[in-house]
Parts: C-alpha cells; structure tokens; sequence
C-alpha cells in the first residue's frame, strides 16, 4: 500500500514548479499541522444507505462473503443481507440503485462542524470519493456525484465552508484510486447487459475486464479529479491506495 499526503500551501503564496529540484525546497509540512492534535475525517455516501460498510459495492456480489463487512445478526454477508433486504444482487437490485436512497435531508453540515470543533479537531473532512468513484461534490467529468444525483448537494464544499467558518482546517481524503477493480465481482457475477454489465452504467461501473491493469489515461482522469479538489481550498489531501502514478503527474501533482 502506498500512502501519499500532500499539503496544499497556495493561500501562503508558495508556488512549485513539477521537477523534483523545485520540490525539494518543499517543508515536510506547516506549521499548523505540525501544531495539529487531532484531525476527524469521516466515510459517508452510497454505502451508508445499507450500512454494510463503504466495501458494499464489492461485497454485495460475492456469495462467498469477504472481509471488511458488517450485517446485521442472522445474515451470512453482505451478499445475503443486500438479496433479503433489496433483492437480488445484480438481477433485481444493483449498487447503483443505493444512489437515490442517499437522500441526505436531515445532514446538517454546520453541526457535524460544531461537534468536531467540540471534540478538540484541529482540522477535518470527508473522504470526498471512496473507492465506489461516486463523488461529493459537483464533479465535471460525469454525473455520478452527490450534485447531480442522490442529495443533489456539493457535499464537499458545504462541508468545508462549515468546518473553517469554526476556525478549522479543511481536509479530504480521496479512496477511489481501487474503482478499477472494485466492481470486478459484479462484472464477473452480473448477466450480460444486466447491472454492472449494463453498457447505460458503464461511466460508473466502467467496463474492462476483470483482472486488466491500469492504464496511464485512467491516472490521468484520477490527476484531473484532484485538480478540481483544489479549487475548494482544501487544505490538504490524503491520497490511498495503491497510487503509483507516472513521475509526470505525480511532480505535477504534488507542486
């Protein structure tokens, strides 16, 4: 697992150019997070409808079960829970189907800030997309995102208006990079055309083959993602996941 955090100095006016000389000048990290004593972040989206962890849009189409799940007593995994519950993964109900169920009509950002504020936070924030690809701001390069669908609210930009207007930092974390593989069960589990194989939802579940490597162009999407990220004034943005991108991106990136 590569594990990358990057701190984002552009209210001080400190400007880097993407070579590894320029970077170099870089601090370890301000002086406000060296201050730091405790920062929240929390996992909300699709995945909490069902509350069977944000791992639900994998583990729903394994029958086997998995790890990283939690269902109700009585059910054997994720999988049985969704089919009892919803019905029957992939046939009569898909992880696309959670998104207008995450409604989010009583979340109330300026009281989750008050609360994190309350506990002692020094910064906080959301994962922004976790490894579902389903976004919490109004993103550009499609519609699958808490703006456009669900709440039909920029999650992350209300998020972070409350937390500074309480004199914290603004943080957010980015799960997605495992999307490439994440719906790989449904894409081996659905019928042709049903679901996750269905070519209406291929800008959400994609559409490779199980098992293909990730190319360049994929990273570049993800580069693009973090940009926007950027211009919410976030003050920093923890990166997980197996991120190995080409030294190209990742200068860029990181200036």
């Amino acid at each position: 697992m590569v594990v990358l955090t990057l701190m984002y100095l552009h209210a001080n006016g400190q400007k880097y150019e993407p070579t590894w000389e320029s970077l170099a000048q870089k601090d370890a990290a301000p002086q406000w997070f060296e201050d730091a004593v405790l920062g929240i972040y929390f996992h909300w989206g699709i995945y909490s409808v069902p509350g069977t962890s944000c791992w639900t849009g994998m583990n729903m189409y394994k029958k086997r079960g998995t790890e990283w799940e939690h269902v109700p007593e009585g059910y054997k995994n994720t999988h049985h829970y969704i089919k009892e519950t919803y019905g029957e993964p992939g046939i009569e109900f898909g992880y696309k189907d959670f998104i207008p169920m995450f409604a989010a009509e009583k979340w109330d950002p300026d009281r989750w800030a008050i609360l994190f504020k309350k506990a002692g936070a020094d910064f906080a924030g959301p994962v922004a997309v976790h490894h579902d690809g389903f976004e919490l701001w109004d993103a550009d390069d499609d519609d699958w995102n808490s703006y456009d669908m669900g709440p039909k609210r920029d999650i992350v930009k209300e998020m972070g208006e409350a937390v500074r207007q309480q004199g914290m930092k603004y943080f957010a974390s980015v799960h997605q990079f495992p999307i490439w593989w994440y719906f790989d069960e449904g894409r081996k589990y659905c019928p042709e055309g049903v679901d996750v194989n269905d070519p209406k939802y291929v800008d959400f579940y994609g559409d490779h083959e199980p098992g293909t490597g990730i190319p360049e162009d994929f990273q570049e999407i993800w580069y693009l993602k973090i940009l926007e990220l950027d211009n919410i004034s976030i003050s920093f943005t923890n990166f997980i996941y197996h991120y190995k991108p080409p030294n190209s991106l990742l200068k860029s990136l990181i200036s």
